[in-house]
């Protein structure tokens, strides 16, 4: 992959297997990360269930394991994917929630096709939800599927994001992808291409609570975001100056920066530079700059990578 980019193509992209030191895979494919701090209440839960029916509308035959509220992940066979959304909004607010599907071949598969929530409890004095949907390049490009774009506008607006990205992702399996040493392999990875996004973990929800995580191809504003760096006029005038596009959504903007989505590589001096726009537009929205978005690695200094890693298109 990293010595031909050329030949990246929908199916190829869907076979990238990347290995860790201690023999797991992580993976790449599109994804998109949706995130908002209110509290959990009927109408953010409801968010939730309807991202995941827009996920399931577009992906459900093709699931193969869930994992409902920190269970272990089960064949689907085991559960009615149908259900899913409103077994959703039936959960306890008193309780914190999470959701993990995807399509691969067995349940320590790190997928590209993937869903995965969390919920906080209503207690929670510092709430944030969040929901990452991966899809495969193939059905992106071969099923007559909606592009990413629209796609994308339509989860934000369902969800009610405050914030979030979609492009190129890194997947790696929640089971072991806090482990130190894949970590290290997951920092290495990202340091070479650049165009990556790294969706939050639970670890990293106190990051985004406060603000945007970084740039990727399509990054997402709610309308109070956009209104401080400007307005939506003022963002739509950067972004379409530059070649990109921005697509309004009811309560947000999605900036699309110019060109086709990228991953880079630093190697071949790829730096995905189209997504610099963007990167320098959010900056300033960007919150805790030197909290710690990615779990702890072995022998690396991952807050400092994370901050790096963060302001890599300012």
């Amino acid at each position: 992959m990293a010595n031909d980019p050329s030949a990246l193509t929908a199916e190829t992209i869907d076979d990238i297997r990347i290995p860790t030191r201690g023999g797991q895979v992580m993976r790449v494919g599109p994804a998109v990360s949706l995130y908002h701090a209110r509290p959990r209440t009927a109408e953010t839960t409801a968010a939730v269930a309807h991202a995941l029916q827009l996920f399931l509308d577009l992906a459900g035959p093709h699931i193969r394991f869930a994992g409902i509220d920190g269970q272990h992940l089960l064949p689907i066979s085991q559960t009615d994917p149908a259900a899913l959304p409103a077994f959703v909004t039936q959960q306890d607010p008193a309780r914190g929630f999470g959701l993990h599907l995807h399509g691969g071949a067995d349940r320590d598969d790190a997928h590209p096709l993937y869903f995965r929530c969390l919920l906080p409890a209503a207690w929670n004095p510092q709430p944030m939800t969040y929901v990452s949907m991966g899809l495969t390049m193939a059905r992106q490009m071969t099923e007559g599927l909606p592009p990413l774009t629209h796609w994308t506008a339509d989860a934000a607006a369902r969800f009610g994001a405050w914030h979030g990205s979609a492009g190129f992702a890194l997947t790696a399996h929640g089971a072991w992808s806090h482990g130190k040493a894949v970590m290290a392999d997951v920092a290495s990875v990202l340091d070479r291409f650049p165009g990556l996004d790294y969706p939050a973990q639970g670890a990293a929800l106190h990051v985004v609570r406060e603000g945007p995580v970084a740039a990727n191809w399509i990054t997402l504003l709610a309308d109070d975001l956009a209104d401080r760096i400007g307005g939506a006029a003022k963002v739509a005038e950067v972004i379409t100056g530059f070649g990109g596009q921005v697509r309004p959504w009811a309560g947000g903007l999605s900036l699309i920066a110019a060109g086709a989505p990228q991953i880079g590589d630093t190697e071949q001096g790829m730096t995905a530079e189209s997504y610099t726009i963007p990167g320098r537009l959010i900056a300033s929205l960007r919150g805790a700059p030197d909290a710690a978005y990615f779990p702890g690695a072995a022998g690396r200094d991952m807050i400092a990578f994370g901050k790096d890693w963060r302001a890599r298109f300012d």
